[in-house]
């Protein structure tokens, strides 16, 4: 096996990444458009309902869901799944805090399970 980067060995990226975000003109022209509509959330404007549309069917699901971040995205998979008040959810005792909230959240109640010291799983 040939030395990691950091011990001499040769590094597997020569090039630095992109500045993030990565964004175009259709990006600026699309926010520009929404940002004038003065309709910037789902119940006022089509952009939304149109997005999860076209994700949908390009997955080829019947449904998709825009959130605003990964913590509601959790909490939409808990509730969706049929956690209710006083369901009791497995949880890793270590790791991150919102699979927990998202639980919470529902009304449901988190249960820690003991992880392995070594291998965290």
């Amino acid at each position: 096996m040939s030395a990691l980067a950091l011990r001499g060995g040769a590094p597997v990226r020569t090039r630095p990444f992109a500045s993030w975000p990565v964004h175009d003109t259709r990006e600026e022209t699309s926010l520009l458009e929404v940002l004038h509509s003065g309709h910037w959330n789902r119940w006022e404007g089509e952009r939304v309902q149109d997005f999860e549309s076209r994700f949908a069917a390009y997955l080829e699901i019947s449904h998709a869901l825009a959130v605003s971040s990964g913590t509601a995205a959790l909490e939409c998979a808990v509730h969706a799944a049929g956690v209710g008040p006083g369901d009791e959810v497995i949880l890793p005792a270590y790791g991150y805090t919102m699979p927990a909230c998202a639980v919470l959240r529902v009304g449901g109640v988190p249960v820690f399970a003991d992880v392995d010291a070594e291998t965290f799983n």
